[in-house]
């Protein structure tokens, strides 16, 4: 599985009458599919784009149109099957479920558990003690999110350790101390010299766990995100780096929009495993 993140590329000034965004969600094939509404928070969508996962686990990503009354389930339901139902079968199978013919409205039922739900169950009795480094410069905002979002993390032992690379203010400091200092895992680092390499070379100094991971300031980690990354590790003796699957936080500018259309953070690489020795 890929450990996935969403990420907030930079943005810029756009004609808008001439852009329309794109609503992300995610879409879980165990639950009841969502009604994709067509104006949210005043915004109109004419478009969406959805992770689609089924026990968590990702079958990959579609676009829908929206239409200006929304788009119901029973009116998309076909369009996930046509998609995606290889990916949809061959996981079930993987985890000793039936086969399914189609794609319900009401969502995926099985009566048995899924064996991915147990095998993370009894990777979590024995995972290690795990260093997350994020390297950060005078970026308060997002930086509030990218931890919030990191001390969610379905994982029973970890620290999360905050590089504050060559800062300009005491900005970051100041948001760690107070609004973090309830959270033990957290950390606060300065590391003045200037440069990402650095700022990740100080925090692999001040890591303590038996693996580092790292993240961007900007970015929000799936809950599962560390789960995933690590158990890979488990899997053999040889694992060297693990990397996971990347996806916009949000399409709300035409600079995202080109951005995700002309390279993005995962052009070509899709959603299966690759191994590389």
């Amino acid at each position: 599985m890929a450990a996935l993140m969403t990420e907030k590329p930079q943005e810029a000034p756009a004609d808008p009458s001439m852009f329309s965004p794109i609503h992300l969600l995610e879409i879980e094939l165990s639950e009841p599919l969502p009604t994709i509404q067509a104006v949210m928070e005043g915004r109109v969508y004419r478009k969406a784009r959805a992770l689609v996962r089924l026990h968590t686990y990702p079958m990959g990503i579609i676009d829908l149109e929206i239409p200006d009354d929304g788009l119901r389930p029973d009116s998309y339901a076909g369009r996930l099957w046509d998609e995606f139902h290889e990916r949809i079968n061959t996981h079930l199978r993987q985890n000793g479920l039936s086969t399914v013919d189609s794609v319900e409205v009401s969502g995926l039922y099985f009566d048995d558990e899924p064996q991915l739900f147990k095998t993370r169950r009894e990777f979590l009795k024995r995972a290690p003690f795990v260093s997350v480094v994020v390297v950060t410069r005078d970026r308060t905002e997002d930086l509030e999110k990218c931890l919030n979002a990191l001390l969610e993390q379905n994982y029973p032992e970890f620290e999360i350790i905050v590089v504050d690379n060559a800062p300009t203010t005491d900005a970051t400091a100041i948001l760690v101390g107070e609004k973090f200092n309830h959270a033990s895992q957290v950390r606060y680092v300065c590391e003045e010299r200037p440069g990402r390499p650095w700022a990740r070379q100080r925090g692999l100094i001040e890591a303590r766990g038996e693996i580092m991971a790292s993240t961007d300031d900007d970015a929000l980690a799936d809950p599962n995100w560390l789960l995933e990354l690590v158990r890979v590790f488990d899997e053999g003796e040889q694992v060297g780096c693990v990397t996971g699957f990347t996806m916009p936080a949000e399409l709300e500018s035409q600079a995202q929009v080109w951005f995700e259309q002309f390279g993005g953070f995962n052009k070509g690489r899709g959603m299966s495993r690759m191994v590389f020795d």
